[in-house]
């Protein structure tokens, strides 16, 4: 189990990557622009993204701490970034550092006012599937922004790069 969580948190932390490289250089009104989607536009979706590492990773280290996601971030798109970056590193040492006991186990954490439990590796794959949904959204919403230059990120060609066999 710790070894695909790995490669899983590995993978989404590439995967950001491939996305904020690309989209660091884009014209503010490129990335804010309205597009209809899970979210208003490119540069909104990438902070859901940030807010959903955000905000797990909190429901895991502090439970009885509350994200609001509708909070702005404070900083700049860049700033978002290097965020998002960071706190994909977060969860890639923290899945490192952590043993197969631990990965398996469960937390409590309060979502809404209500207290839930989720066993670790169950919200980690929840994690990492959601990160890969979103920046599906994101590859349409930069095709009709007008961007043609998108990052390739799929799983198996992180394995190819990273993991030869």
């Amino acid at each position: 189990m710790k070894t695909y969580l790995e490669n899983l948190a590995r993978y989404n932390f590439w995967a950001n990557e491939r996305f904020h490289e690309t989209l660091l250089p884009q014209p503010a009104e490129l990335l804010q622009l309205h597009i209809v989607s899970s979210f208003a536009s490119i540069q909104e979706t990438m902070k859901h993204l940030y807010d959903a590492e955000t905000a797990w990773w909190l429901r895991l280290n502090d439970p009885a701490s509350s994200y609001n996601f509708k909070d702005p971030f404070p900083g700049s798109f860049a700033e978002l970034l290097h965020a998002h970056a960071s706190r994909s590193k977060q969860w890639v040492d923290y899945i490192e550092s952590s043993d197969e006991k631990t990965l398996k186990g469960e937390f409590l954490y309060m979502r809404a006012g209500v207290e839930m439990r989720s066993r670790i590796h169950d919200m980690l794959v929840h994690l990492f599937n959601h990160g890969t949904y979103h920046r599906g959204q994101l590859v349409t919403m930069m095709r009709q922004a007008g961007i043609t230059e998108l990052p390739a990120t799929d799983y198996i060609l992180y394995c190819r790069m990273h993991m030869p066999l």
